[in-house]
C-alpha cells in the first residue's frame, strides 16, 4: 500500500512482513540505528514475557505445522539514499531481542543488517537479555521445532511503515509515541534535538550531544531514581523552574506541557555550532565598579572560571532553549549542577555542610517537599553558587517544615500553594534576586510559618510529624524541645553558637 501523493519523494510504503522478510528485504539499505536512538532498554520481565508469550502462541496451535502468525505490532524505518541505510525509528527495542534469539538459535546475526550499539546502557541490557534467553534455551527449541513450515521467524510479522524523509519518519514517530506508546518526553526531545542539528556533517556533533546525553542518564542519581535521571532533571527540575512562575500557574507538568516548553517554544541559533548566551553568574564580565575623582570609573573585572565542567557553563536556568546543541549543553550544565550539590562526595565546606543538613532532615520527608526543597536549592545554587548556601537551605526548610507540622497528610498541592501564596512565589524571588539577603529576607518574612511554630501543639503530633521535629531537633542539638523559637536556633547554627 502506497500513501501520499504521485511524487516518488513522498511516497509512505506500508506492508505486512516477516521478521526474516524485513532483512531480506533491506538488500543494498541494511536495517541501521541512528545516532539519536535511545539505548536498548528491555529488562529481563520484557524479555522472559516475550518467550512466554512465543512459547504459548507456536506450542499451542491447533495445527503445529501452520501456526500462523505472531504479530510484533508497527515498525517505522527511514530510508536515507544519502547514507544508503534503512533507519529504525520505532521498534528497536522489539528488533534487538528478536536479533538476540535469532543469533543465540542460528549463530549467526540476519542478513543485510547495520546493527551498532555504542552504548554501555545497551551492551549491558544486550549480554543480560542473552542470558536470559540462554536460560529458557529449552523452551525456546521447543518453539523452534514446533512448526514443521519454517523457523520461528518466518511467522512473526510487523506492519512495516518506511518514509523517504527523516521529517516525515518523525512525524509518525511523535504521534504514535504520544498516543501511548511508554516513551518518556524526554525521548523525544532527544531525537527532536539531535535533528535540529544541522550542518554539512553532522554525525560527530550529533554523537558528542548523544553521548552527553547518555551521561545524563546514567550517571547522576541526586533523585534517588535508579535508571534514567532525564524525565526527574525535566519534570521536576527544569520544567518546575521555568513554568511555575507567579502565583497563578498550573502545576501540572504534562507529557505535553514538557513537550511544548522544550522544543515548541526552542529558539533556532543562527548557527549551528554556536549558542546565544544571557547574564548569569558563571557570565559577568565584572563585580565591582569604582568612582575615581577626576578620572572616570574603573571596573574591577571578574575572574573567568573556564573548565570542562558542564555545571560551569555560563547558562541561567529560566534562559531561553536552543534548538540543537544549546538544548544539550543546557541539559548537561544542570545535570552536573545538580549533581554537584547532591550527589558527589563535595570538597567544598559549604557543600559538604549543606548535604549533612540536607541528608539527615530530608532524607525521611515526604516526596512533595523533597522536591520542592530540591527544586528551590538548585535554582539558588545556580544564581549564587556556594555564598550563604546553608543559610538559604535552614532558611527553606523553616518555610517548609511549617507545612509539614500543619498538615496532618500532605497533598501533592500543598508545597504548589506555598509558592501561589502572596505577596510573591519564591522561585521568582530566587530568579529574580541580585544578592542572597533578598531571598533570606523573603524567607524570614513568613509570618504564615512564624505562626505555625508558635501556635503548634507539639504534644499531639502524630508520628510523621514527630519525626521531623526529632530531626530537627537532633540537627540543631534541641533535644525535647519544642520548634517554637527554631528561627533563633537557625541564627545560632549559622553565627557559630
Amino acid at each position: 500500500m502506497i500513501l501520499g501523493n504521485n511524487k516518488d519523494n513522498f511516497k509512505v510504503d506500508v506492508q505486512k512482513q516477516t521478521f526474516c522478510e524485513l532483512f531480506a528485504d533491506a538488500g543494498d539499505y541494511p536495517l541501521a540505528l541512528d545516532v539519536y536512538q535511545r539505548p536498548y532498554v528491555w529488562d529481563d520481565s520484557k524479555v522472559l514475557q516475550l518467550v512466554d508469550d512465543l512459547h504459548e502462541h507456536f506450542t499451542t496451535a491447533t495445527d503445529p505445522d501452520m501456526p500462523g502468525e505472531y504479530y510484533m505490532g508497527a515498525l517505522l524505518i527511514h530510508q536515507d539514499h544519502q547514507t544508503r541505510k534503512s533507519y529504525i525509528i520505532d521498534g528497536q527495542q522489539r528488533l534487538t531481542t528478536l536479533s538476540i534469539l535469532y543469533h543465540m538459535l542460528k549463530e549467526a546475526l540476519p542478513a543485510n543488517q547495520d546493527l551498532k550499539y555504542t552504548s554501555q546502557i545497551s551492551v549491558n541490557n544486550i549480554h543480560r537479555a542473552r542470558q536470559n534467553l540462554r536460560d529458557q534455551l529449552q523452551r525456546i527449541e521447543a518453539i523452534e521445532s514446533s512448526s514443521q513450515c519454517g523457523s520461528l521467524f518466518d511467522h512473526v510479522s510487523f506492519t512495516i511503515i518506511k518514509v523517504p524523509t527523516e521529517d516525515m519518519a518523525f512525524t509518525f514517530f511523535d504521534t504514535q509515541n504520544n498516543r501511548g506508546v511508554p516513551l518518556n518526553p524526554t525521548d523525544l526531545l532527544k531525537a527532536y534535538h539531535l535533528r535540529a542539528i544541522q550542518i554539512e556533517n553532522p554525525e560527530p556533533l550529533q554523537r558528542d550531544c548523544a553521548q552527553r546525553w547518555e551521561r545524563l542518564q546514567n550517571g547522576f542519581g541526586s533523585s534517588g531514581q535508579s535508571n534514567d535521571f532525564a524525565p526527574y532533571l525535566f519534570e521536576n527540575i527544569l520544567w518546575r523552574s521555568r513554568c511555575w512562575a507567579g502565583n497563578g500557574f498550573n502545576p501540572d507538568g504534562n507529557d505535553q506541557a514538557i513537550l511544548d516548553e522544550f522544543e515548541k517554544n526552542a529558539i533556532t541559533p543562527q548557527a549551528a555550532q554556536s549558542i546565544a548566551i544571557y547574564p548569569s553568574r558563571c557570565n559577568q564580565l565584572a563585580e565591582q565598579l569604582t568612582l575615581q575623582p577626576g578620572d572616570g570609573y574603573e571596573l574591577r573585572t571578574k575572574a573567568l572560571r573556564w573548565n570542562q565542567n558542564a555545571a560551569e557553563l555560563p547558562f541561567a536556568i529560566r534562559q531561553p532553549i536552543s534548538k540543537g546543541v544549546g538544548f544539550f549543553l543546557y541539559a548537561d550544565k544542570y545535570a552536573q549542577l545538580t549533581h554537584c550539590l547532591l550527589d558527589e562526595q563535595a570538597t567544598d565546606e559549604t557543600i559538604r555542610d549543606f548535604q549533612k543538613f540536607f541528608c539527615l532532615v530530608y532524607g525521611d520527608i515526604s516526596e512533595y517537599l523533597l522536591e520542592l526543597f530540591v527544586l528551590a536549592s538548585v535554582m539558588y545554587y545556580d544564581k549564587f553558587g556556594t555564598h550563604k548556601l546553608l543559610d538559604f537551605a535552614l532558611w527553606l526548610d523553616y518555610g517548609l517544615g511549617a507545612i509539614r507540622l500543619e498538615k496532618f497528610r500532605l497533598a501533592r498541592q500543598a508545597p504548589v500553594n506555598y509558592l501561589k501564596k502572596p505577596p510573591r512565589n519564591l522561585l521568582d524571588v530566587i530568579a529574580g534576586a541580585f544578592t542572597p539577603d533578598e531571598i533570606l529576607a523573603f524567607l524570614k518574612k513568613d509570618t504564615y510559618s512564624q505562626a505555625v511554630y508558635r501556635e503548634a501543639n507539639y504534644q499531639t503530633l502524630n508520628p510523621v510529624r514527630m519525626r521531623y521535629c526529632n530531626l530537627i531537633q537532633k540537627y540543631y542539638r534541641k533535644h525535647d524541645q519544642s520548634l517554637i523559637d527554631k528561627a533563633k536556633w537557625i541564627e545560632g547554627a549559622l553565627n557559630g553558637h
